[in-house]
């Protein structure tokens, strides 16, 4: 029984820790979280988060799909890991390997494997290893 309530007192923190992640989407470039498999905090420094098991982030009206992802809360940057898919107004634009964004100078970068889709969704590999971008 004991080991039931600890249980359930796990799942509530975890639930809590993971609405705590969420930063507000405003045109200064925060993020929002808006899906996340697994949470797990780092031991080592609490303004950093791994999510895994597929996450979903928002920046106006972008939102980025990728397999993991770390957030650095503080500075409100993450760097995204696997397939990384980005989506404009419903439709897939770009995807990579890797991503990382910064929210103060609402700048993506996006490394490794780099495609992009037109609007009928015909993909156009790049063949350059880093692409940056602001987004303004």
């Amino acid at each position: 029984m004991l080991r039931c309530i600890l249980v359930l007192v796990f799942l509530f923190v975890v639930y809590v820790t993971s609405a705590q992640v969420n930063l507000k989407d405003k045109k200064d470039g925060k993020f929002t979280l808006l899906k996340v498999g697994k949470l797990q905090n780092s031991l080592e420094d609490e303004n950093i988060k791994y999510l895994s098991n597929g996450v979903i982030f928002k920046i106006d009206n972008m939102e980025i799909h990728a397999d993991s992802a770390v957030i650095m809360v503080n500075d409100n940057r993450f760097e995204a890991f696997g397939k990384v898919n980005f989506y404009k107004n419903g439709k897939i634009n770009f995807s990579s390997d890797r991503a990382y964004y910064r929210s103060e100078a609402r700048h993506i970068m996006l490394m490794d494997n780099i495609s992009s889709y037109d609007k009928d969704g015909t993909i156009s590999k790049i063949m350059v290893p880093i692409i940056e971008f602001d987004i303004n």
